[in-house]
């Protein structure tokens, strides 16, 4: 009983803060640049609140409801602040229910917002209608630089998508595909992306079934590319998928600093930063 009551005071006060928060939305307030509201027990209405406060709100640049409840109700509401306002630059929506029609409703907003630069969707839902919805405003002129759509289970279809909207997009700079199903076959796409796409420059696919077949690929797609600058892969990789990241550097100057391959070893995550 003490337990629950606590974590009962712990939900008032949260939500009390998002409360106070949303009047200083409201209020344009100049001091707000960075609202955290993480698992502040924001739902659907809340969000409602939020996103009304948010719409005319010019200072507010930062904003963080990673661990809420937030699903497709409110995101269409925030989707409709963002059609408006100006300042926001990012937007963190971690884990919340958000679905392919909340995110397809923000993916839409994006079309008529000029200032937001990054947009954070782990976990949240994300499937093939929504990636179409993302892929689609990529095409567009959407000011985002960077997007992270990891943690969504997303498989091969979704890749052949997102595929043809980097084909057509030069702004996108950071692509985050983390702890997905990607496969070597998904690999090989995104390689000849990379090959050709003048803008991106860093990828993340951490956590996703990529072998050394798939690592061969990625090796060929970032040789003939001069400006990538980072890119991270995780799992029971071998020394020789190793050397063959190690072989690219030969082409690729900005890749540099690999972790050296170890005499029969295997590494556990491949990073390739720019010094």
């Amino acid at each position: 009983m003490a337990s629950s009551a606590v974590i009962g005071e712990a939900k008032v006060v949260h939500t009390r803060a998002a409360g106070e928060a949303i009047v200083r939305l409201r209020d344009n307030d100049p001091q707000l640049n960075d609202l955290w509201l993480v698992g502040s027990g924001i739902n659907d209405a809340i969000a409602q609140g939020l996103s009304d406060a948010l719409r005319a709100n010019r200072h507010l640049s930062s904003l963080q409801l990673d661990n809420n409840d937030i699903g497709p109700v409110g995101a269409q509401a925030l989707a409709e602040a963002l059609r408006e306002n100006t300042g926001l630059v990012k937007l963190s929506l971690q884990f919340n229910p958000l679905g392919d029609e909340g995110i397809s409703a923000l993916a839409k907003s994006l079309q008529h917002n000029t200032s937001l630069r990054s947009l954070d969707l782990f976990h949240t839902g994300l499937g093939i209608a929504g990636v179409a919805a993302l892929a689609e405003a990529l095409q567009g002129q959407t000011a985002l630089t960077s997007i992270c759509l990891g943690g969504n289970k997303l498989a091969s279809p979704c890749v052949a998508v997102l595929a043809d909207a980097l084909a057509h997009n030069a702004s996108l700079v950071r692509l985050s595909l983390p702890a997905n199903l990607f496969c070597n076959a998904d690999a090989e796409v995104l390689a000849e992306v990379l090959a050709r796409n003048i803008g991106l420059a860093e990828l993340n696919l951490i956590g996703n079934p990529i072998s050394e077949q798939g690592l061969w690929a990625l090796a060929v797609g970032i040789r003939e590319n001069t400006h990538m600058t980072l890119l991270q892969l995780t799992g029971r990789k071998h020394c020789a998928a190793l050397a063959v990241i190690h072989s690219i550097t030969a082409r690729n100057r900005l890749l540099v600093g690999l972790p050296p391959v170890p005499p029969g070893g295997e590494m556990p995550l491949i990073s390739a930063w720019c010094a």
